[in-house]
């Protein structure tokens, strides 16, 4: 458990506050991510939480940049209750992930300049058919370059099966 922290500035081209991989259950709690080019990054790393945390800024000189994700099978993931603003791309993404519970969020101002459509929370990825069954509950997006919610594949033959869009 990483609890009432602070990561500020990572600014390079892979500046993360956390980068998170291969990891089980990690409970990332009320902390404060700015002026970092990802937030949070969660890969193969199932039944993982970020709860409370606020997370905001971008640094303009590197196109990168998302508040937090949820990548590469990092299933049963909870992102609940945090405030995300002012990301380069998505404020929330479920990358290849299901069984996931995104809910109780605020994201505001994603996507800047040459990074427009950038969807306030995105569920998709790459690989064929790995993002399903997440649900998307009681979020808040506004002033967001793409749209709020986007349930989009990436890869050509993805389907994003039987996710749930409820009170946003």
């Amino acid at each position: 458990r990483i609890e009432s922290s602070s990561f500020l500035h990572g600014i390079t081209s892979a500046g993360a506050g956390i980068e998170n991989q291969q990891s089980t259950g990690l409970a990332l709690v009320n902390n404060d991510f700015a002026m970092n080019q990802f937030g949070c990054t969660f890969a193969s790393s199932p039944y993982c939480r970020f709860e409370g945390n606020r997370v905001n800024g971008r640094a303009t000189s590197v196109a990168l940049g998302r508040g937090v994700r949820f990548g590469e099978s990092s299933n049963f993931g909870v992102v609940s209750g945090n405030t995300i603003s002012d990301t380069n791309l998505y404020g929330i993404y479920l990358q290849d992930s299901a069984f996931c519970d995104v809910s109780s969020n605020t994201v505001s101002f994603t996507g800047s300049g040459s990074n427009l459509a950038q969807h306030g929370i995105q569920s998709g990825g790459f690989e064929a058919d790995f993002c399903h069954h997440n649900t998307f509950t009681g979020n808040m997006i506004r002033g967001c370059s793409g749209v709020g919610i986007a349930v989009a594949p990436t890869a050509t033959t993805e389907q994003d099966l039987y996710n749930t869009i409820s009170g946003n």
